[in-house]
């Protein structure tokens, strides 16, 4: 019998972490790696993976996409659009004093996971998606990520992944989350 999706949080950098097949870059709907993750993952990953990913732009709010990883120690990174830039995609309805919404998150981490699914992936990182590049609220985030990574456990029950792990940025992300986790298992 397979295991179940596992789920984990990391305190970290998203960028170093060798055990994970992919790694999830938020963004907008363009695919630039922008923000302070986007600017860590082409530093470490080199101009090519931005290219690559602005080659398979623009996407819909939401929607996910994949690249090779580059210099990263990942085998894909992958892009999910949470904010939109073009007029079509500015319409999408965002959260008060936040560049996204609970629906555009929770849809990229879907899909995300779908696309590594669609790899035939063991293993996918996410970090806090939204709260660095959109202002999202850490709290919202994280239960926005625990319910799409359960209701993704409970669809693909012989999906080929098998792990997420969320590597939180700072301290106070990664209290949030566990705490969040903590009250989920509680329940």
């Amino acid at each position: 019998m397979k295991p179940k999706l596992q789920t984990e949080i990391r305190l970290g950098d998203l960028t170093e972490q060798p055990d994970l097949d992919a790694i999830v870059h938020p963004t907008t709907d363009q695919l630039i790696l922008i923000g302070t993750l986007g600017g860590a993952i082409r530093q470490r990953a080199g101009d090519q993976v931005d290219l690559d990913a602005q080659r398979k732009g623009p996407i819909k709010i939401g929607e996910a996409v994949s690249t090779g990883a580059g210099s990263l120690p990942n085998l894909y990174l992958i892009h999910a659009a949470i904010i939109g830039t073009d007029a079509y995609a500015l319409q999408e309805p965002t959260e008060w004093g936040t560049e996204t919404s609970g629906a555009s998150i929770g849809a990229a981490v879907l899909n995300s996971m779908n696309e590594a699914e669609r790899l035939g992936l063991d293993s996918i990182g996410f970090p806090a998606v939204g709260v660095d590049l959109a202002g999202f609220p850490v709290d919202r985030c994280a239960d926005v990520m625990f319910d799409q990574i359960s209701a993704f456990a409970a669809t693909h029950i012989e999906s080929p992944l098998h792990r997420v792990v969320i590597v939180c940025a700072n301290e106070a992300e990664y209290q949030e989350f566990d705490r969040r986790m903590t009250l989920r298992m509680a329940s």
